[in-house]
């Protein structure tokens, strides 16, 4: 990407981050720190609703051609989410939606291919009896709710600063970074990024109150090597055994830059994702809106 490493912060605490904390003798209270940040942050919404979008670029991990396009999240109180991507590919552009309405969940996905109507992909589908595709759908169905349970709640710390119902905060210590800037670092557990995702951490700086940074254990989009492409003797364009190998969770990290205030409100408007040291993701936000009359619950409801 054109910007690799563009952000100070990542710089500063990508090191610090993966250090254990500092022995102190009286740990701060974690909930009174994010308190503080809220307040800091400016005048809370009376209610959750915030809508985000902008020019956003995704670099596969393992090698190839940028892809851009256009990001929009939605939050609507309570418990719903909703990620609206638009990509400009090779074979045409294909959008995305993908919804999290309390304990409902649904996905579209537009393309050229479907004649520009919604659909989903489905692979395979003739050869299947209907008790398979049902079993299928169901599998589906639940990924999809985790991954989104794990991406509502960890907007829910970015854009809000408020952690999950039930989580639990412990106070991981001081990251100090070599210009000097230091940041309280906050580990909020919570089941809604599953067993094996790990706390969140985030980095608040101990003067602003804002969110330098924020990790994770994840999955970067298109984790895989070229060289498994065409394994020795198979067809190009295959994968050993058929699958592509499972990519390993790693960690994550987020960072908040260019801050603006909107409507009384700081808020981040250029956030990036990194992974094994190198940027997978820059989203350049352009538009802003909290508390909007349109913003309602049809918007998340399954058309």
């Amino acid at each position: 990407m054109s910007r690799l490493f563009a952000c100070s912060v990542l710089a500063a605490f990508a090191a610090t981050a993966l250090l254990p904390a500092r022995a102190q003798t009286a740990a701060p209270d974690p909930a009174a720190i994010l308190a503080a940040a809220r307040s800091a942050s400016g005048p809370a919404p009376p209610a959750q609703n915030l809508e985000v979008s902008g020019a956003f670029r995704m670099q596969p991990q393992g090698g190839g051609r940028q892809m851009q396009g256009e990001l929009v999240l939605r939050f609507l109180a309570p418990r719903r989410y909703q990620r609206s991507l638009s990509m400009r590919l090779p074979f045409g552009q294909i959008r995305t939606i993908q919804t999290l309405d309390g304990d409902t969940v649904w996905m579209h996905v537009q393309h050229p291919a479907f004649g520009g109507r919604f659909g989903a992909f489905r692979r395979g589908a003739r050869q299947r009896t209907a008790a398979q595709r049902e079993q299928l759908r169901q599998r589906m169905q639940a990924r999809q709710k985790r991954l989104l349970l794990a991406q509502w709640a960890r907007g829910e710390l970015e854009f809000f600063l408020q952690p999950p119902p039930g989580a639990t905060l412990r106070y991981a210590g001081l990251a100090k970074a070599p210009n000097g800037v230091t940041a309280d670092m906050i580990a909020v557990s919570d089941s809604a990024w599953g067993a094996d995702g790990g706390p969140v951490t985030l980095f608040l700086d101990t003067r602003s109150h804002r969110l330098l940074m924020m990790s994770y254990q994840g999955i970067a989009p298109f984790e895989f090597s070229r060289a498994r492409f065409v394994p020795p003797g198979g067809r190009p364009g295959r994968f050993a055994g058929g699958r592509p190998p499972r990519p390993k969770p790693r960690t994550v990290f987020v960072h908040f830059t260019h801050w603006r205030k909107i409507q009384g409100h700081w808020f981040p408007m250029e956030i990036t994702r990194s992974a094994n040291g190198k940027t997978f993701a820059e989203w350049d936000v352009k538009t802003v809106r909290w508390n909007s009359r349109k913003l309602t619950a049809r918007v998340f409801q399954k058309p």
